[in-house]
């Protein structure tokens, strides 16, 4: 009985160290499409494809020191504090300032800002500036369609069926969450399509919700969808710098 009890506990033991030990992998994807490196607490090199991107897998729980360099020392190195907790992660590695890169959590929407990013290198001020940072950049003024001001000699304007209800920054964070909480980037575009049925959105709304896409197929579906429906259209075409591959780029230069 006694040996019986040693190897159920023996077992217990070993089960719960391996779920503790259960390993995750985390993504990385250059915004501009340009090779780089990450190297782990010092030790462990991380080469990108020549398109810029990468995955470490096999990472157990904990805190990594990331430093991120690029190909000739075009940019400073970035030095980040890489968290590892209970699921796989997906970043974006973009240009935030001339010589500043941030990771954009592909997940979360929030963007991972270096530790000595704008001179401030102290740890304990790096949620601070990251807190600053995240609402800064997910404030977004409301666009609203210019239309002629009535005067004595003219009647006023009236919305026309081609006529769209302009999203609230409001409306664009809910949607934002709702296609992140989306179970396949598929069902993200139905929930994107409706949405885009009824209001419209700026192109720099589109490009945020296009980041949590990392099929570029799905972008373009993304973008197709919500060509119509834009406060700004004109600005439509800058959405080509979110696209890598030379067929799916002349595709929406075709829309």
């Amino acid at each position: 009985m006694r040996y019986t009890f040693c190897i159920l506990l023996s077992f217990l033991f070993f089960s719960i160290k391996a779920n503790a030990q259960r390993n995750y992998f985390v993504y990385i994807e250059s915004a501009n499409g340009e090779p780089f490196y990450v190297m782990l607490d010092g030790k462990t090199n991380y080469s990108s494809s020549a398109k810029g991107y990468l995955t470490i897998a096999q990472l157990p729980m904990g805190s990594y020191q990331a430093d991120i360099g690029f190909v000739g020392n075009k940019y400073p190195e970035q030095h980040f504090l890489l968290n590892v907790d209970t699921t796989d992660k997906g970043f974006q590695l973009r240009q935030l300032h001339d010589t500043v890169f941030g990771l954009l959590n592909l997940q979360t929407y929030k963007t991972l800002i270096p530790i000595k990013a704008f001179g401030l290198s102290p740890l304990e001020q790096l949620n601070k500036l990251q807190q600053e940072f995240n609402q800064k950049a997910l404030t977004i003024d409301p666009i609203k369609p210019e239309l002629p001001t009535p005067t004595a000699t003219s009647k006023a304007v009236k919305p026309t069926a081609n006529d769209c209800i302009v999203a609230t920054d409001q409306d664009f964070q809910q949607l934002r969450q709702q296609i992140t909480l989306a179970a396949t980037e598929q069902r993200g575009l139905q929930i994107a399509q409706k949405a885009f049925a009824q209001k419209c959105y700026s192109v720099l709304q589109i490009r945020k919700i296009s980041f949590l896409m990392l099929d570029e197929n799905n972008k373009l579906a993304l973008f197709k969808a919500a060509k119509t429906h834009l406060v700004d259209a004109n600005n439509f075409g800058s959405l080509d710098s979110e696209f890598k591959s030379p067929s799916i780029l002349q595709q929406f230069k075709a829309l």
